[in-house]
């Protein structure tokens, strides 16, 4: 259980780090105290499920990452991307697919002119 619980920290302060996010400002998202987000980061706290669905949800921690840390992820860049845009609102994705689908065909077009 400690290799899961290092990791959760380890994953936990990556990600709230990669969000601009201060202990304190994640702690309060997750509606837990600051000591108890320092606990878990360290590796030392063991939150109970509901905590962890918040903090995984808030954070969109990959939970593959998660629960099989030695597996090695074969897409990370697209679970990424899954993860950045799956709690999108309907009217953020309106604005998103014509600019998603913009960038890809400017992508496809130029690997297409290199061959």
């Amino acid at each position: 259980m400690q290799d899961i619980s290092e990791n959760l920290g380890k994953l936990m302060r990556e990600a709230r780090i990669g969000r601009n996010l201060t202990q304190l400002e994640l702690a309060e998202l997750i509606d837990k105290s600051e000591r108890t987000v320092v606990k878990i980061e360290k590796g030392e706290g063991n939150p109970k499920l509901d905590s962890l669905a918040r903090i995984v949800d808030t954070l969109k921690l990959n939970t593959d990452a998660l629960f099989n840390p030695g597996k090695e992820q074969e897409q990370p860049q697209l679970d990424d991307l899954r993860r950045e845009i799956a709690d999108c609102t309907e009217e953020e994705a309106a604005v998103l697919i014509p600019v998603v689908r913009s960038v890809l065909f400017a992508l496809r077009s130029a690997r297409k002119a290199d061959v």
